[in-house]
């Protein structure tokens, strides 16, 4: 086959022809073999076990093109890959926090190197994410010198690439084969070779397009250690992200200059902005756009579903139809709304086709429609640095305040009628935690995680658990005119006062043991009468 020369790339940081780092936004994965034991032993494993090596002289073999033998090395590379970190993997973009568990176990700090053998099977972990698979893939195919491999910063044939979409960090190996750039599937498929759009012209002008981990002109100098970050979009004063290289420089790229275009133009259309006005129920304008931020869009994700799968996310400002001088939103009168906008992984990827949708839920407390970039995120004592999402408004937060006490009183009250077994395993339990946080809390609105549930759970003589309220410890939401987050008030009205809190609580545990011990007491006598 024709094999493109593999051009000086920015991401060949070590003395070895073949060793590289990456830098992701949780590590620095270094790939090279000269200081990795396991690596130096897969690598030696592939070189006995290749099928080139392994087939040689074979009549089957020999019976073989060029590029069959380079597709068949390539599966074999994948698949050996695969194996060493886990296996073979449909899901990976769930796998972001047990990836996280990981690099607590191996006590990797962000930013600290990661010899990528620490994640072999070999080693005790087996797990690896997409981009380390890619990683591992390219060493390979480039330490036996089967074809040339470049990592690229996303996926070729998706538009995810100028506004850094991929809510985690993504790498993907492509080679050059016969005139031709081909992405490997490292992780479902394994080895199978996916084309690149467009890549059937001419291999520079189609390496050109293709956004590397690093630089590829020919004019860079020689540097004693060289490597990419693989950051988020840089911010400018006003808060809205420029498009970015994989380098960290606005991108000048005519294709992505044309993305940007047209997704501009697809947001002040008039089918979208239909949309918009049919979902707030009044006439909007387009007043500007930004990406979703990678943190948000995590946090968001995991209400809304569909933005796991969005191709695009975008957070697009409307302001009130020219003539009309109402604010969009009553609470804070603010003239202006934040709105999601995606585009589904199943809908046109063509540039001048684009076909943005408005993505919006339901307040859990009001039940009027609500733009998930407007919701409420939350946090609870036992998990101080993991925000969630509410499907909460403003309004929503308000009406939970006023009732929460009565809820709190009431639950006291209720507990007088339950059997003696579960009213005695309430108090203990009541009892021993002290008072609460009197906080916004239900059920519905910030369920408790499975892993925080027995702790408000009281399991008596019933079969049914008693669940015990489950306060946040804050909430907050964003504010689109400053383009930040700001904190809301969670505390409930007509909580006691600073420094009463524990008074409170020990007047009405006094009264509830009281209560429990007459009623054993009546409950006592009655049954010696009985046996009377």
């Amino acid at each position: 086959p024709t094999h493109k020369p593999n051009p000086p790339s920015l991401i060949l940081s070590m003395e070895s022809e073949t060793a590289f780092k990456v830098v992701f936004s949780k590590e620095t994965l270094l790939v090279d073999s000269a200081s990795d034991p396991p690596l130096r032993n897969l690598l030696k494993f592939a070189q006995k076990n290749v099928p080139s090596e392994l087939r040689r002289g074979t009549k089957e073999w020999e019976a073989l093109s060029p590029s069959e033998k380079t597709t068949s090395d390539l599966r074999f590379i994948a698949t050996a890959a695969a194996a060493t970190l886990g296996g073979v993997a449909t899901g990976l973009g769930r796998e972001e926090a047990d990836f996280e568990n990981v690099l607590e176990k191996l006590h990797i700090k962000q930013g600290d190197e990661l010899p990528i053998g620490r994640l072999f099977k070999s080693e005790g972990i087996g797990f690896g994410l997409e981009r380390h698979r890619a990683a591992l893939v390219k060493y390979i195919t480039e330490a036996l010198h089967v074809c040339p491999c470049k990592l690229l910063r996303s996926h070729p044939n998706r538009l995810v690439v100028p506004f850094g979409e991929v809510p985690k960090d993504c790498a993907f190996p492509t080679i050059f084969l016969e005139g031709k750039y081909f992405v490997v599937d490292c992780t479902a498929n394994l080895g199978r070779l996916e084309e690149v759009s467009g890549s059937k012209h001419s291999p520079d002008s189609a390496e050109s397009a293709l956004p590397t981990f690093g630089d590829t002109s020919p004019r860079l100098p020689a540097m004693a250690e060289r490597h990419v970050h693989f950051a988020s979009p840089t911010t400018a004063s006003t808060g809205s992200p420029t498009p970015c290289t994989p380098g960290g420089s606005p991108s000048t790229s005519p294709t992505l200059q044309r993305l940007a275009a047209s997704v501009e133009r697809a947001l002040k259309g008039q089918p979208f902005l239909s949309q918009a006005s049919a979902q707030l129920g009044r006439p909007v304008a387009y007043a500007g756009h930004r990406r979703v931020e990678p943190d948000r869009r995590r946090i968001l994700e995991a209400s809304y579903p569909e933005l796991k799968t969005a191709t695009l996310a975008f957070a697009v400002t409307v302001q009130p139809a020219a003539g009309d001088e109402s604010p969009l939103r009553k609470k804070g009168g603010s003239a202006e709304r934040e709105l999601l906008a995606i585009v589904p992984a199943g809908a046109s990827q063509d540039l001048d086709n684009l076909q943005p949708i408005v993505v919006m839920g339901t307040c859990r407390s009001t039940k009027a429609p609500i733009s998930p970039c407007e919701c409420i995120e939350y946090i609870f004592k036992e998990q101080p640095n993991h925000w969630r999402a509410a499907q909460l408004s403003l309004e929503g937060v308000d009406h939970l305040k006023r009732v929460g006490m009565e809820v709190w009183v009431q639950c006291l009250e209720e507990a007088r009628t339950l059997s003696s077994g579960s009213r005695e395993a309430l108090i203990a339990h009541l009892t021993e935690d002290g008072p609460p946080i009197f906080n916004a809390f239900d059920a519905s609105v910030f369920p408790t995680p499975k892993e925080l549930l027995p702790a408000y759970e009281v399991k008596g003589t019933s079969k049914k658990a008693l669940l015990i309220p489950h306060p946040v410890s804050a909430l907050r939401c964003w504010n689109t005119k400053e383009q930040r987050y700001e904190v809301v008030d969670a505390q409930l009205v007509g909580a006691p006062a600073a420094g009463r809190e524990q008074e409170w609580w020990d007047e009405r545990m006094k009264l509830l043991q009281e209560e429990h011990a007459l009623d054993k007491k009546l409950k006592s006598g009655s049954k010696k009468k009985k046996r009377a």
